[in-house]
């Protein structure tokens, strides 16, 4: 691969990504806006919304999009985050069941 077409190729990955898998289940958030904070500090992960079961007692249930979530709405365990993953870290993302591409 040419290095010109290698640059091109370093772009963030969008991603789908479950709380409680990695890199996620490292911050320990409650609420919305301190995943928003910590992901972007620390991960360089940018949220951008969420994937949350429309009745969570029930995981066969259909799943809703909430973008831009309000800062306060407290997280669900079985969220999943849309988010934008840099290219450094995209390789570190792990292929699983709870784990899906967008």
């Amino acid at each position: 691969m040419s290095p010109r077409l290698n640059m091109l190729r370093q772009r963030s990955k969008l991603a789908q990504l479950q709380l409680d898998d990695e890199p996620l289940c490292r911050l320990r958030c409650l609420k919305y806006k301190d995943l928003f904070v910590q992901a972007l500090d620390s991960l360089e992960i940018l949220c951008f919304g969420l994937y949350r079961l429309l009745d969570p007692p029930n995981p066969f249930m259909k799943r809703f999009v909430i973008t831009t979530p309000p800062g306060d709405l407290v997280l669900d365990p079985a969220d999943k985050v849309f988010c934008s993953v840099p290219f450094h870290q995209s390789h570190k993302l792990t292929r699983r069941r709870s784990q899906s591409p967008i």
